[in-house]
Order: structure tokens, then C-alpha cells, then sequence
């Protein structure tokens, strides 16, 4: 009886301590600081709720007493369920993130800035207004993060190229990448910009009214008002093994109350070998030439400055300047049908500047309103000596100088009239002036561009519908010195209607028309022409006019915990579009100009997104496109289906080690002067390795695994010419980052927070 009555009590002993054991592992310790996003000021008194993500019963609630907005909750009982934290304080916009131990520096908005429903998406908050998703980091696991790019790449609608540091917008021909909102004409490096200081990422899939009309998208990357203090430091090498190319960057920061400056240096070499060729042909005759670069190189040393003043909590001041010198000398020796075989030869030199001043000033009573002046200066100069010798002796020689100025200023003003109605606004001036000639003794092709614009958006909310409506006015003027010539003046109108219809957290639909215009390069304007070799010219077009897009989109957006996705039906008419014309004689001899010749019309669908497994684990990013062209130029009208296919894989595993491929295949694709034979490749295949308390990240890949040649065809009448292009960039690449910090955060920074834990 005795030894039963011990057993019963030996079993619920065990049962007790499996109860306790259950309990323990259903609860959570919790920390963090609460600020205000505008003046980084502490928010004490906040309220902190956990909240079960299926049902939305709260299973947690505290009060966050102390003045600097720190807190550190402890035995929070999850009791076994997904939970969302959210951060509540009176006149400021709720927060809510990922369940972690750690939430970091917890930024909260006031009302009065523009409204948008938060989700949380996996690991990381988004919330979708009309023309963007707006992501914040706060909540990422910082251990699979090293720099900026590691970031930008857990962001469903983005695309990074590993190994060119890169990135864009799915579906986006062309990306600017801006910070706080500053344009300086050109993408942010995004090296230089520490991920530790990122508060918000701003993905803009129909960028402002007011922005230049060659851009299709924006990322506009937000960084913390207090980075972190002290001087920091940060290197990047990266190196072919067969040292046909290397890229250096270095970063130097110092970090301030108000104020942090950084100097970055940068060198870009490339000496991979390539082959090009031709082929022009009609129903009789055949001429081809076929070359070989064995040892081109091509250098970029780039100097840059950022400096960043918050003069109050209401005034900000940047600076920002890029000052570059490009050197490219290649020879390509080259067979030819007609057996005269030469040498092509080019030496070009650029020197390329690129200065920004940026002021904005908030309105004290009103956060959301602001006004900014954004003034850009860009000088050029270039140099570009060509020419092609003959065995027989002959040659042709160019010898090209030009310089360019422009000054740009931009002017906007922001005004959230209603908590529900907000209106955008502004204008631009941009002067430039362009000189060039050739060989010295032939005329100078000198004029100058003028262009103006004035915009307006307006931004309306009912319920779960957002809407935005603007229109910009714009003139564009070339007046050309050589009275041959004659000036011209155009104006636009560019509408665009905007849709956003929000179902629930997880899905909304985008309806959208916008119209875009195509602006013509300096160069394409050049009035003289260029004699490439003895069977091939270029002539320039001062007649050149705008080219125009008009585009239908429509938009669904699921955002849920393990899969995000965009489905994208479109709809694009382009007319007056400037393209090449090249023109034969009987001898197969090409004369090649550019002129305002054809029209568009495309239906496509895009389908791009990212899938995580196992916590992130393994991050699967799709990208896809299908559509049908008809394409209509003076010479040639074609139809034809294509398709896309392309994606990234990255694995992670344990002791900061990870694996990564990506790579793509396009069927072929269309021209208005010819088309595209069907290209593919698999890029790189790489696997990296994070020292995350010494700050040290290595890298080493493969790139260029399988790649297929440039074949491009221009059809003229009975002529058909086939070019050929392929680089010879395979190899191992071997990449190293440091980061050094020495110094401090400021003391309400001073609870450990993810961007604590990552550097030390």
C-alpha cells in the first residue's frame, strides 16, 4: 500500500513538473524603446498589447512607465500562439510587429501623417497605400543580415543583384534608389548606406507626378533620425580570382547628435575578354565582320560625400556630392568578309560630377506637411578617340570632345489638408547645356535644353478605398547654335488615375492609367556624323521629338505569412517611340540614325513575389512575365508571344552560414526595328559566411555559370543585320565585408536592441 501511495506522488511530482515545464515554454521575455518618429523623442507611458494573430484576443497587456520609453516585460504567456506585439499612444498611429524577445527602437507616427492599415507580413510590418508598400525592419532577424543589400532583399517587391550590389523593383525597367526622399538625379549606391540605420523602405511602384518620366519606379530608403554615434568604418572588396575584374568600396562615418558625415570611395575595373560580330544580308549578298577584345579595361574611381544636418526637429539639410573619373581602353581585332581585316580602337575619358543640396522644413503644428527644395548641378566632360586601321593601310579616325552643365532645381510641397485628403505638389527647372565636336575642324554641334514642369497629386481615402489623381504640365525647348538646325518646343500633359481597394490584411487590388514620356539623349541630337570603319556610319537627329507611353495597369497584392504576391495584368500603347533606323546601300554598306518610327502596342501579365519556409529558412523569389506584342515601325510590322522566367534561391542555415542562385531565361522578344533572339542564364550560385561579433561577412561564388550570347536583329525591307555580343566574365569571385564601429549610442538607445546585438 505504502509503495503505491509513492508512485501516486512520484507521478504527480512528474506531472507538476511537465505542467511547469509547458508553461515556461510558452512564455516570452520582451524588450525594447519606444520614440517619436519625427524628433526621436521617448514616448513613456505607452501601452504594449500582444495580441493572438488568429483570433485578435489580447493576451497581453503593459504599461511602458519609464521616461525614456525602455521597457523590458518578462513571463509573458503566449500560451503556444502566433502573437503580434502592438504599441499604442494617444495622438500617434498604432504599431504593430513580429512577437520577438527584442523589438528594437519602436518608431511611432503621428495621426496626422497619411493613414494606412499595417500588416505583418512574416517578419516584417507593411502598410499599403495607394501609390506604394512601405516596409519597416523593425522585428527582422539581424543575424541573417551583413549590409543593406541583405535587407532590401527580404522585401517582396524587390529584386537585388548579388553580386553588382544592385536593386530594383520586380517588373521595373528602371529604379531610382533615393534616400529621405533626396533625388540627385542618379541611384543611390546602396553600400552606403548601413542597414543598422534603416528605419523605413518605401517601395514606389507609380513614383510623384513630379519625378522624371524615364524612372518606372522608386525605392526610397528612410534612415533612422538618431544613427548611431562615433565613427564608424566599412570596407567591401570584391575580386575575380582570374583578376579580370575587381571592385573596392570604402566608407568613413561619423556620427553626431544632429549631424553625421560619411566620405566613400569606390574603383570599378573590368578587363573580361568579349566577342562581337555581324552579319548583314539580303536575298543576294552576305558581308560579315567578327571580332575579338582579348584585353579591354574599363576603370571608375568615384569620390563621394553625404553629409546630413537635422538644423532642428523641424529643419533637415543634405548634402550629397559624386564626383567620378571613367577610363575605357579597348582593341578589337577584327576578320571581314571582304578580307581588309583591322583594328577598332577605343580610348575614352570621363570626368563626371554630381552635387546635391537638399532642404526640408516640417510644419511645426502640422508633422505631415512639409516644404523642400532639392538644387543639382551636374558637369561632364568627355573625351572619346576612336578609329579603325586597315591591313592595307587605311584608317578612319574620331576624335570626340564634350562637355555638359545642367542645373536642376525641384521645389515640392506636401499638405495633408484632411486626415483623409492630402495634395502633393511642385514644380522643376532644368537647364542644360551641351557642346561637343569632332575631328576639331568640323562644325561644333553646340544648344542648350530648357525644360519646366509643374505637378499636382491628390490623395483621397473612404473606407478601404484609396485614390490618386494628378496631372503634370510640362515644356521641353532645344534651341541649337548652328541656325541649320531648327529649334523646337513641345508641351505635354501627363495624367495619372489611381485605384487601391483593400479587401482584408492579406489582399487588395490596384487599378492604375498613367502616361510617361521618352526624352532623347545629348548624344542622339548630335548634328555630324561618325564614320565607325569603311562600311558602317552613325548620324545624328536634331529633330528628334518626345516619345510617349500610356499604360493600364491592374494590380492584386497578397500579403501573407509565408507568401507575398503580385499578379499583374497590363495593358501599354507607345507611340512616336525613338529608336534606330539603319539604312543598306547595294554593297551592304549601314548608315544608322535615330528617329521618332514606330508604335507599340503590348499585353502582358507579370507575376512576381517571395515564398519563406522555415522561419525564413529558405527564401524562394518567383519572377514571371508573359505577354503578346505587335510592334509597327516604318519598315517592319511584327506579332509575337513571350515569356519571362527568372527568380533567386537563398538558404540559411545555422552559424551565420548561406547559400544563393539566381538566374533567368527570356524567349524571344520584340524591337521596333527588329527583335531579340531568346536569351538565358544563370548568373551566380554562391555560399557566404557572417562573423557577426567581429563584423566580418565573406562571400565567394561563381558567376556567369551558363550565359548565353546578345543576338539582336534589325530587319530593314530586304535587309536583315545580326549582331553578336558575349562576355567572357566566368569565374570565381571572392568577396570580403568589415564594418568597424567606435563608439556609443546616445543614452535612450541603451537597451540592447537587434542592431546592438549584430555589431559590436
Amino acid at each position: 500500500m505504502k509503495n503505491i501511495v509513492k508512485i501516486k506522488r512520484i507521478c504527480f511530482v512528474v506531472l507538476l513538473l511537465m505542467l511547469s515545464t509547458s508553461a515556461f515554454a510558452q512564455k516570452i521575455n520582451i524588450n525594447g524603446i519606444v520614440l517619436d518618429s519625427l524628433f526621436s523623442e521617448p514616448l513613456p507611458f505607452s501601452v504594449l498589447t500582444v495580441i493572438d494573430r488568429d483570433s485578435d484576443q489580447e493576451i497581453f497587456n503593459g504599461l511602458i512607465n519609464s521616461s525614456d520609453g525602455s521597457f523590458q516585460f518578462k513571463d509573458i504567456d503566449t500560451q503556444g500562439k502566433s502573437a503580434v506585439v502592438r504599441i499604442r499612444y494617444m495622438g500617434y498611429k498604432d504599431k504593430f510587429m513580429p512577437l520577438n524577445e527584442s523589438l528594437g527602437v519602436i518608431s511611432l507616427q503621428p495621426n496626422t501623417i497619411e493613414i494606412g492599415e499595417v500588416t505583418v507580413v512574416g517578419t516584417i510590418p507593411i502598410r499599403q497605400t495607394v501609390d506604394r508598400a512601405i516596409y519597416s525592419p523593425d522585428g527582422l532577424d539581424y543575424s541573417k543580415i551583413s549590409v543593406s543589400s541583405d535587407l532590401l532583399r527580404q522585401i517582396p517587391e524587390l529584386a537585388v543583384d548579388e553580386l553588382l550590389r544592385k536593386v530594383s523593383i520586380k517588373g521595373s525597367a528602371n529604379t531610382l534608389v533615393m534616400v529621405n526622399g533626396i533625388n540627385t538625379g542618379t541611384s543611390v549606391d546602396i553600400r552606403t548606406i548601413d542597414f543598422r540605420n534603416i528605419a523605413q523602405v518605401e517601395v514606389i511602384t507609380t513614383p510623384s507626378s513630379g519625378l522624371e518620366s524615364q524612372y518606372d519606379g522608386v525605392v526610397n530608403i528612410i534612415t533612422m533620425k538618431r544613427n548611431q554615434t562615433g565613427f564608424t568604418a566599412d570596407l567591401e572588396q570584391t575580386t575575380m580570382l582570374n583578376l579580370n575584374s575587381n571592385d573596392t568600396y570604402v566608407g568613413l562615418a561619423w556620427g553626431g547628435e544632429r549631424v553625421n558625415l560619411k566620405f566613400t570611395y569606390s574603383n570599378y575595373y573590368r578587363a573580361n575578354p568579349f566577342e562581337i560580330g555581324e552579319r548583314r544580308y539580303d536575298a543576294n549578298s552576305l558581308f560579315y565582320q567578327d571580332g575579338v577584345s582579348a584585353s579591354p579595361q574599363e576603370t571608375t574611381n568615384e569620390l563621394g560625400l553625404n553629409l546630413d544636418y537635422h538644423i532642428s526637429p523641424n529643419d533637415f539639410f543634405n548634402l550629397s556630392t559624386s564626383t567620378q573619373f571613367v577610363h575605357a581602353d579597348k582593341s578589337i581585332d577584327y576578320i571581314t568578309s571582304d578580307l581588309n581585316d583591322f583594328t577598332a580602337q577605343f580610348l575614352n575619358k570621363y570626368f563626371i560630377g554630381n552635387y546635391t543640396l537638399y532642404y526640408r522644413h516640417t510644419m511645426t503644428n502640422k508633422p505631415a506637411d512639409y516644404i523642400s527644395i532639392n538644387a543639382n548641378i551636374g558637369v561632364m566632360s568627355a573625351k572619346e578617340e576612336s578609329g579603325s586601321t586597315y591591313k592595307n593601310g587605311a584608317n578612319f579616325i574620331n576624335n570626340e570632345v564634350a562637355d555638359k552643365f545642367s542645373t536642376n532645381i525641384r521645389i515640392e510641397y506636401n499638405n495633408q489638408l484632411t486626415s483623409r485628403l492630402k495634395l502633393n505638389t511642385g514644380g522643376k527647372l532644368l537647364y542644360q547645356d551641351f557642346y561637343s565636336k569632332l575631328n576639331s575642324n568640323l562644325s561644333d554641334n553646340n544648344y542648350f535644353n530648357l525644360q519646366s514642369n509643374i505637378y499636382a497629386d491628390l490623395f483621397f481615402m473612404a473606407n478601404n478605398w484609396q485614390f490618386r489623381v494628378g496631372v503634370k504640365g510640362e515644356f521641353n525647348h532645344n534651341d541649337f547654335d548652328n541656325p541649320a538646325y531648327q529649334n523646337t518646343t513641345q508641351y505635354q500633359l501627363q495624367p495619372t488615375v489611381m485605384m487601391l481597394y483593400k479587401l482584408n490584411k492579406k489582399h487588395s487590388l490596384q487599378i492604375e492609367y498613367r502616361r510617361v514620356l521618352g526624352y532623347p539623349s545629348s548624344w542622339m541630337l548630335t548634328t555630324y556624323t561618325t564614320q565607325v570603319n569603311e562600311k558602317t556610319s552613325f548620324v545624328g537627329n536634331p529633330k528628334l521629338l518626345l516619345s510617349s507611353n500610356d499604360i493600364v495597369d491592374i494590380n492584386y497584392m497578397y500579403r501573407g505569412d509565408i507568401a507575398t504576391f503580385n499578379i499583374n495584368p497590363f495593358y501599354q500603347y507607345s507611340s512616336n517611340i525613338i529608336t534606330t533606323q539603319t539604312t543598306f546601300d547595294n554593297n551592304l554598306n549601314s548608315t544608322t540614325t535615330y528617329i521618332n518610327g514606330g508604335y507599340i502596342n503590348r499585353v502582358g501579365l507579370l507575376i512576381n513575389g517571395s515564398i519563406n519556409l522555415l522561419q525564413g529558412a529558405i527564401s524562394i523569389d518567383p519572377d514571371m512575365y508573359v505577354g503578346y506584342d505587335n510592334t509597327i515601325s516604318p519598315d517592319l510590322v511584327q506579332y509575337n508571344f513571350s515569356y519571362r522566367l527568372g527568380g533567386a534561391v537563398n538558404l540559411y542555415f545555422p552559424y551565420g552560414f548561406g547559400v544563393g542562385a539566381y538566374g533567368s531565361y527570356r524567349s524571344k522578344y520584340l524591337k521596333i526595328n527588329g527583335y531579340s533572339q531568346p536569351r538565358y542564364a544563370l548568373d551566380a550560385i554562391y555560399i557566404l559566411k557572417r562573423f557577426e561579433k567581429i563584423g566580418l561577412n565573406l562571400f565567394v561564388g561563381y558567376q556567369n555559370i551558363v550565359q548565353s550570347a546578345d543576338v539582336d536583329f534589325i530587319v530593314n525591307n530586304n535587309y536583315t543585320q545580326r549582331d553578336y555580343f558575349k562576355f567572357d566574365a566566368k569565374s570565381f569571385i571572392f568577396r570580403l565585408n568589415y564594418y568597424f564601429n567606435n563608439g556609443k549610442r546616445i543614452k535612450s538607445e541603451r537597451v540592447k536592441t537587434y542592431y546592438d546585438k549584430d555589431r559590436k
